[in-house]
């Protein structure tokens, strides 16, 4: 992805922390799709992606 991509993607809020945004406590913060979104934000911001699982 591209540079001003990631910039965007870097704005949005934690998945399931802002819960009146898309990536709120809804179907996108569960299961396997949740766990793929919470690592592309973690490799995103530099933080470490969480277990598996978790």
């Amino acid at each position: 992805m591209g540079s001003a991509v990631a910039a965007a993607l870097r704005t949005l809020p934690p998945l399931g922390k802002d819960p009146s945004g898309p990536l709120g406590s809804g179907l996108l913060a569960t299961g396997v799709l949740g766990e793929n979104i919470r690592r592309l934000q973690a490799a995103l911001t530099g933080g470490s992606p969480p277990s598996l699982g978790a």
